[in-house]
């Protein structure tokens, strides 16, 4: 076998013969740096090379916005493409001694990996998602430092990976944060424990000083969203301002200790890292405390993309911190369970939690000011102090109503499963056992029997079953079997997804008859909540789940408040619309059946119409309605004639007429969704009145037709959401100063633009009002004064049964 490269080993390469050779430089001057790229490209090759290309263009853009112009030689981990564009391992390790030579003989500076093989093949490591964070790393076969990073080309189809490149370019040209592993002293024994609380308390006794806390519990707070209070106190870790890190360690939390510990943190601006789950892990020997300062939230605030605010990411993003969790990942096993952690090194990562939060408090603080951040921080700090009263409280489950939801749930998931095998029986009896040949959980398996059926399928997934239902001709072979196999199949999932979530996940979950529900302030980009462990904001809406969800008193009910057409109200206010507006703030007007008449003109509402009429009047009527819906709904989406009209099955020419008869009645919304456009395209952030900014730092022909419909839809979604959520904390403070009683009313949900309480019947109106009133005067402000808001309310003895 002749090698393709002097130094490949291609003899044991899968890609010999079997890829596409796309031919090879060498390296013919020095450089300032190396770059190795995953697989050769066809643009590369006849484009004159990787600074040709649209990735090549984009990093020159980089090294621009850094100020730079080195020279770099690029190279690839393999020299060969494989059609399917996948590259085996073996193939990386075959080219590996290329690859180092080409950079040896290159530079001496530093080595950028552009995704996985090219990381696998320098470092012998992949996870570029993990492996970029931090400072520069070494590889066991060249002294250049390494700069794993995400490709170019997949920032251009997800924006989102785009600062990464952008903030690791920007590590070729710096040293790095130089971090300075700290000090910190174990306190064992309430007696030392208190010495030094009484001494830290009589020198800060003049200020207010900073207290930085991390709890360390049995469970892992970044990752398992669970209830502190279920899990073993396993230390406290403290720090007065910018002293030393001490780490109290169980056995010296007694009572006495954790009486001044409660001091303390009431006169203190306490600083966390997600500060709700801490605080409320202290929360039964201090009781309820206030969060003064959230690191989590503050890189929240100055970055909205989810996944990028870990306490372990910031500290070796921002402050050049060594994977300090690494060492503690050997001990806590695929269950997270800190206990077994040795305790020395236990203390040792919380001091280093300590640390980390604290000096990411300064870091961030600064640019929160220099932002114009301060007051977002402050207020999702007061919402994380009000979120923290409805994960503590939790929802009381009917455990009776449970039990038996879930033996309907298993009989009905075990006869889909019956009637899927008796179908694949019926299609193969020699393939399958009667009634018992088929899971309907391997994709493996279906794919086999769509081709039993003469059916190749490249995927099992939703859309591809839909696309199977939606198929106009009919299948050759059993037409009908098809039909019902998808059908049956999607249901199954359906049904198995909400068995997992919503009934064994709950079982999972209950803890003294509730269960605590974690809220994330940091886990959308349009400031949404979003909630796990479980999901309380995805539950379908008619589904018989929602009846488990009881008050934890048979004399107490729930109340939902919800806002009507809040997001709609808010695009009226942006837009300066008037159309609407008028609509809204006239009580007696709807605004579907006026715009009925406008997408078809001389339709009318029926007479004494109610929805449940099937007369034929009334049946037009409400299609004729809905249709309305789609348009109205869809306009903060950006949703086009062609996806109304392949969705409603229309000619796109209707679906363009009903457009154009809206948008002539709309004006002031149509131009500013064009001004929305044009700042995005602009690179100008979208920014709503509670502070909330959305940044999009690359616009590409992959890309720009999703990031237009997302900033479309984030002025109105995210200001509708914050509305509800400043209503939820007012309510919440409320609470704490007018209801100190036992039984006294409480937030157990929150769903979007809704807000669910739990009170005493005899306060049911009472607490109605009160709750009314927030949000009105929330949305009033936010809106100031331009349009009308309305909230609907109802009330009942669970969840699903609310009227």
């Amino acid at each position: 076998m002749e090698p393709l490269h002097p130094l490949t080993d291609c003899e044991n390469c899968p890609l010999y013969n079997n890829a596409e050779f796309m031919g090879y430089d060498s390296p013919d001057h020095r450089a300032d740096l190396v770059i190795v790229g995953g697989m050769p490209s066809a643009t590369e090759k006849y484009n004159g090379g990787f600074c040709n290309t649209t990735s090549g263009k984009l990093l020159s853009k980089v090294f621009k916005h850094h100020g730079k112009n080195p020279t770099y030689y690029y190279t690839t981990a393999v020299l060969c493409r494989p059609e399917d564009k996948k590259v085996p391992a073996k193939a990386v390790v075959a080219c590996r001694p290329r690859v180092l030579a080409e950079i040896a003989a290159a530079t001496d500076g530093p080595v950028v990996t552009f995704g996985n093989e090219a990381a696998t093949s320098v470092l012998g490591r992949t996870g570029v998602t993990a492996l970029r964070v931090g400072p520069f790393k070494r590889s066991d076969w060249i002294p250049n430092k390494v700069i794993p990073t995400v490709n170019p080309y997949v920032c251009m189809m997800q924006e989102a990976r785009f600062p990464d490149l952008v903030t690791d370019i920007g590590k070729i040209f710096s040293n790095g944060k130089e971090f300075v592993e700290p000090d910190f002293e174990v306190l064992d024994t309430p007696e030392d424990a208190l010495a030094w609380l009484y001494a830290e308390g009589s020198t800060t006794r003049l200020h207010v000083p900073d207290l930085t806390m991390d709890i360390e519990c049995t469970i892992d707070k970044d990752e398992s969203f669970g209830h502190p209070e279920r899990h073993v106190m396993l230390c406290v870790g403290m720090k007065f301002d910018d002293g030393m890190p001490r780490v109290i360690t169980d056995n010296a939390l007694n009572a006495e200790v954790w009486l001044i510990i409660k001091q303390m943190m009431l006169r203190c601006n306490v600083v966390a890292q997600n500060g709700k789950f801490d605080l409320n892990g202290m929360r039964p020997y201090v009781g309820k405390q206030k969060l003064g300062f959230d690191t989590m939230l503050a890189s929240y605030c100055l970055d909205e993309r989810t996944g990028t605010h870990g306490l372990k990411y910031m500290a070796q993003e921002f402050l050049g911190a060594p994977a300090y969790d690494d060492e503690v990942k050997k001990f806590i096993g695929p269950q997270r369970d800190f206990s077994k952690i040795p305790r020395e090194i236990l203390y040792r990562y919380n001091a280093y939690d300590v640390e980390c939060t604290y000096l990411l408090k300064k870091y961030f603080e600064v640019l929160l000011e220099e932002h114009g951040l301060t007051e977002l921080h402050r207020f999702l700090c007061e919402a994380s102090d009000m979120l923290m009263d409805v994960e503590y409280e939790g929802i009381t489950i009917d455990k009776e109503y449970l039990d038996n939801l879930a033996a309907e749930f298993d009989l009905s998931i075990m006869r889909k499963e019956h009637f899927m095998s008796l179908m694949a029986y019926e299609v193969n009896p020699k393939g399958y056992t009667r009634g018992d040949g088929i899971n309907p959980a391997s994709p493996l398996q279906i794919k086999k029997l769509f081709m039993d059926l003469g059916i190749r399928l490249d995927s099992t997934d939703e859309d591809t079953m839909l696309n199977v239902l939606a198929y106009e001709k009919p299948f050759p072979n059993n037409d009908e079997l098809v039909r019902k196999f998808a059908t049956m199949l999607l249901e199954y999932r359906k049904e198995t997804k909400l068995n997992g979530t919503y009934i064994t996940g709950v079982k999972d979950r209950l803890y003294k008859g509730r269960i605590n529900s974690s809220y994330l302030l940091h886990g959308t980009t349009t400031g949404r909540l979003s909630s796990r462990n479980p999901n309380l904001q995805n539950i379908p809406r008619d589904s018989p789940i929602k009846t488990m969800y009881i008050p934890s008193r048979s004399d107490n009910s729930f109340i939902n408040i919800d806002y009507s057409q809040a997001e709609l109200r808010t695009l009226a206010y942006f837009a300066g619309d008037h159309y609407f507006t008028e609509i809204f703030n006239d009580s007696d007007r709807d605004v579907f059946d006026e715009l009925v008449p406008v997408l078809y003109p001389g339709a009318v509402k029926p007479q004494n119409h109610v929805d449940k009429c099937k007369c034929d009047e009334c049946r037009l009527w409400k299609e004729e309605r809905t249709m309305v819906k789609t348009y109205v709904y869809g306009l903060n989406y950006g949703r086009t004639e062609f996806g109304i009209a392949h969705g409603f099955g229309i000619p796109v020419e209707v679906a363009r007429g009903h457009m154009q008869k809206f948008f002539s009645v709309i004006p002031e919304i149509v131009n500013w969704q064009k001004s929305i456009r044009k700042m995005v395209k602009d690179g100008e952030d979208l920014v709503t009145p509670f502070g909330r900014h959305r940044r999009y730092t690359l616009l590409t022909d992959e890309n720009i037709k999703n990031i237009m419909n997302e900033a479309l839809a984030f002025m109105p979604q995210s200001t509708a959401s914050d509305i509800c959520l400043r209503a939820a904390t007012r309510f919440n403070q409320w609470i704490e100063q007018n209801c100190d009683y036992e039984n006294h009313p409480r937030i157990f949900n929150l769903v979007h633009d809704a807000i669910m309480v739990e009170c005493h019947d005899d306060e049911v109106e009472h607490i109605t009002d009160v709750v009314s009133n927030f949000m009105l005067q929330s949305a009033d402000e936010a809106v100031e004064g331009y349009v009308k808001f309305a909230v609907d309310a109802s009330v009942g003895k669970s969840w699903g049964k609310l009227s």
